[in-house]
């Protein structure tokens, strides 16, 4: 998956072919060189703008027992801030996650999200430097320090910088914000975390779930009240499936004579200055005592979001850049408001303003009331209530909360592969139930092995490949779409790809959707098997199949005013045989693709060291430009400047150098990528110098 290169000075042998002129430019890159021939490039330099990783992901509950078939995904940065999904898998049955991902290099750390309760939180953000992508999720208990050093304040201190001074700590805690006065713990299985899991699945916008949408208009309990003087009250935590480091506190008044608003609170206690489930944070079964109150008093609940510091260490308001700090049980208290539609018109409400649900039931042979905080400021957020649940119990009223729990059939896999639908990528399917996308753009030089001219259009082939992933890990199908962009030739190329050493003919069932017409000595399921190797040929010749709307020249939409067409798209199903194929086995997109020159089978240019078929003429290598060794080293000029001869762009957006405009004209960042090997400016392709690309 390697990266496309600069433009080239004048290069006589590279205009036979290409009938190209480099410009004359004044143009020079931020690396100090205007031409590609004064590049320094490291020689273990692949050109590639993509890192790929293994993943080294578990996931274990609180019992220590590892949990299979969770959702896992990865996002670029945190989705409570836009961040989005680059890869999503399940766990296997032994909890472990061990899959191949490709990532680009400007990343330096992802966030990996783990769908489930009860596993020491469901975030972990993991770096992405080295060949492992590392996030070990646990919901096992770990030791927790309350030493004199660690343990700040006292019951009754104020926290810090909130309006009217009227939030208190109600006890000390440690520098993680675990509370110092905790009492014995409550005892909460496994299995019940599991099932309030499928209640309330992580990331489901509940205001548009018609079949839980319910639990926010049921009538519901926003307080406690107590039965009787000197009334003992508990809060129990449960867990989290929340990003924020959030604060969990009370406040208390007559029954029936609720504050009217914020203000009118007379003081705020916080119980768990940092709601966070980790092995050195909070443990499902954490509970505290409140204290003891008169009788019909009423305990109402607050979420301070995002407030806990962990510098201080304590709870600290507008440390961070979060628009709304305070959720209350009681509605009327809550100013944010608003739906953000999944669906528009579907479910949109610009009065909604409920932070939190309220729920009876059972945990280990006690009746408790059970509460459930969404913790962002509305319109935003994910609406799944799942962000700090957790419940109150001793000398209370009976509840009037409706019962925790579903109507038949509520918790849905319409295709039973064991994977619920709000997790299914593909719920009526039972062969499919992630689906991992991959999309970027090819750039190819055909005068190999002789040096180019370096605009890097002589064939352009964008990507977007899907791996569609059965519940129990392996590969399913691949739906591999492609594109022929550009061809600023004179060449008549062919496209190809050399797929995985790891496969074997019998891995694949069948292929569809191909355009390729040659003689390749091709078996019935369309696979090209020269050697011990497979290749798939898409296309024999680029210019057979391009439809020109403007007939000027030969070069198709790589000039101004010249020869310009639709894309070419050639969509390619390949099926796969069931349960024979894992993700490490297939590889990543674009897999090994090559171009063969004016439909010369046996001359094949591949990215920079990826290897050439067993049709291809090794007897070229090392000849005219090229220093490839046909064993570690393929498809690269001398080590002075180590250029290659095709490029793999993580844009499916990529706009192309023009006819006659070398890559490093087009893209002056180009040239400190290259010379860095690949550290600096590794975000070059998306800043295009005016004027010197091709826009469609």
């Amino acid at each position: 998956m390697k990266k496309r290169l600069l433009c080239i000075a004048a290069l006589t042998v590279a205009l036979a072919s290409c009938n190209k002129d480099r410009p004359t430019s004044e143009a020079v890159g931020f690396g100090g060189v205007d031409n590609i021939e004064d590049l320094k490039v490291p020689s273990s330099f692949n050109w590639s703008s993509s890192n790929e990783l293994m993943t080294d992901i578990s996931v274990v509950g609180i019992e220590g027992i590892a949990k299979g078939q969770v959702r896992i995904d990865i996002y670029d940065k945190d989705p409570y801030v836009g961040g989005e999904i680059l890869f999503s898998s399940f766990t296997n049955n032994q909890g472990v996650l061990e899959t191949p991902v490709k990532l680009n290099s400007s990343l330096k750390e992802v966030v990996v999200v783990a769908n489930t309760l009860g596993i020491g939180g469901n975030r972990i953000t993991a770096s992405v430097t080295g060949s492992t992508l590392t996030a070990h999720f646990s919901g096992v208990p770990q030791p927790r320090v309350f030493d004199k050093n660690s343990v700040a304040s006292h019951p009754a201190t104020p926290a810090t910088a909130f309006p009217n001074s009227n939030v208190y700590y109600l006890g000390g805690f440690n520098g993680n914000g675990v509370p110092s006065n905790l009492e014995t713990p409550d005892v909460i299985p496994q299995a019940y975390l599991d099932d309030l899991a499928l209640t309330l699945p992580e990331k489901n916008h509940l205001p548009c779930d018609n079949v839980r949408k319910h639990m926010l208009n049921d009538l519901f309990c926003s307080s406690v009240t107590t039965s009787k003087d000197d009334a003992e009250v508990f809060v129990t935590f449960v867990t989290e499936g929340a990003g924020y480091s959030n604060a969990l506190a009370y406040y208390y008044y007559p029954a029936g004579n609720p504050p009217a608003s914020e203000a009118a609170i007379d003081s705020i206690f916080v119980i768990f200055p940092n709601a966070t489930e980790t092995g050195v944070n909070l443990h499902p079964g954490d509970k505290v005592k409140l204290g003891t109150f008169a009788k019909n008093t009423t305990i109402a609940w607050v979420v301070l979001g995002n407030t806990w510091n962990q510098s201080l260490p304590g709870v600290q308001y507008g440390h961070k850049s979060t628009s709304v700090y305070s959720f209350f049980g009681d509605d009327n208290l809550n100013t944010d408001m608003g739906v953000e539609d999944e669906a528009p018109g579907v479910c949109a409400d610009p009065t909604f303003n409920k932070h939190m649900l309220s729920f009876t039931d059972n945990i280990s042979g006690s009746d408790v009331q059970l509460f459930a905080f969404e913790d962002i400021g509305y319109p935003y957020g994910d609406y799944d209530f799942n962000d700090c649940i957790f419940y109150a119990s001793g000398d209370l009223i009976p509840s009037c909360a409706p019962e925790l729990g579903l109507p038949a059939g509520a918790v849905v896999d319409s295709d039973s592969d064991g994977i619920i639908d709000q997790y299914d990528d593909e719920p009526n399917n039972s062969d499919v139930a992630c689906l991992i996308n991959f999309e970027g753009t090819l750039l190819f030089e055909d005068l190999w092995p002789s040096k180019g001219d370096y605009d890097f259009n002589d064939k352009v082939v964008g990507y977007d490949i899907t791996h569609a992933i059965h519940a129990m890990g392996y590969v399913h199908e691949v739906r591999a779409n492609y594109e022929l962009r550009a061809a600023g030739a004179g060449y008549n190329n062919g496209f190809g790809i050399k797929l995985s050493d790891d496969l074997v003919k019998s891995d694949i069932t069948s292929i569809t959707g191909r355009s390729s017409t040659g003689s390749h000595l091709m078996d019935g399921d369309l696979i090209t098997t020269p050697g011990s190797d497979l290749v798939m040929y898409n296309w024999d010749a680029a210019n057979d199949i391009i439809v020109q709307n403007l007939n000027v020249g030969s070069f198709f939409n790589t000039l101004v005013g010249g020869g310009k067409g639709d894309f070419v798209a050639q969509n390619i199903l390949i099926s796969l045989a069931p349960g024979m194929v894992d993700p490490w086995e297939l590889g990543l997109p674009p897999y090994n693709t090559f171009i063969f020159a004016n439909q010369q089978q046996d001359v094949e240019i591949h990215l920079a060291n990826m290897d050439n078929s067993s049709l291809h003429n090794t007897a070229l290598f090392g000849t005219g430009d090229d220093d490839s060794d046909g064993i570690t080293r393929f498809y690269k000029t001398i080590p002075a400047t180590n250029l290659p001869w095709a490029l793999d762009i993580p844009s499916n957006t990529f706009e192309w150098p023009l006819e006659k405009v070398d890559i490093l004209t087009a893209y002056p960042e180009f040239s400190l990528w290259a010379s860095s090997g690949g550290v600096m400016n590794t975000t070059w392709y998306d800043n295009p110098a005016a004027g010197q690309t091709y826009i469609p």
